[in-house]
């Protein structure tokens, strides 16, 4: 999460999205830091390991997706 904050403070955005893959464990670390605070979620993947970092990186844009649809 320091490394995101750091990432959002240098280049002074207003949202910062972070994945953390771990194939071992089949899983992935998401972070999302807005102006309204910090989330993170934990996910698991059943599916073959080599397809982990598409997916997670796929539901973390619909998480930042569906996080901007509801500022408006």
């Amino acid at each position: 999460m320091e490394t995101l904050r750091t990432a959002r403070n240098e280049f002074k955005t207003d949202i910062a999205l972070g994945v953390l893959a771990n194939l071992e464990e089949r899983s992935a670390d998401m972070a999302m830091i807005t102006p309204s605070g910090e989330k993170t979620h934990h996910i698991t993947f059943g599916g073959p390991p080599k397809s982990l970092t598409r997916w997670s990186t796929n539901l973390a844009l619909n998480w930042l997706r569906t996080t901007l649809e509801e500022v408006k």
